[in-house]
């Protein structure tokens, strides 16, 4: 069986053929697939294990109980909600300024 891979247009044309060909005592299908009834019986399976390092067990642990925190703190929107609502809120403009000026550093490199 011979597979023809024809390139995007745009791309150089290559002549790329890959082809299967059947050994002897392999069936069609066997040769199709790539394997060979003769090896496939001789080499045990193989398992594949892994294993986590503490530190990533460490990191796991700490992503999953970020996850469960909320990500809105309800209690402090509605303690800001109320002292907008009283005037009790006092903004200062420098602070504001500063916050904004360590923000736009942050991108300038």
């Amino acid at each position: 069986m011979a597979v023809d891979i024809t390139p995007p247009s745009g791309f150089p044309s290559v002549d790329n053929k890959l082809s299967t060909s059947k050994l002897p005592n392999q069936s069609t299908t066997e040769a199709a697939a790539g394997t060979s009834s003769k090896t496939a019986h001789s080499e045990p399976a193989r398992i594949d294990s892994v294993s986590i390092s503490q530190t990533a067990e460490q990191l796991r642990n700490i992503e999953s109980n970020i996850n469960m925190q909320p990500d809105i703190d309800h209690l402090r929107v509605e303690t800001l909600k109320d002292a907008i609502d009283a005037g009790k809120y006092n903004i200062d403009p420098f602070r504001v300024a500063e916050k904004f000026i360590d923000f736009d550093t942050q991108f300038v490199a």
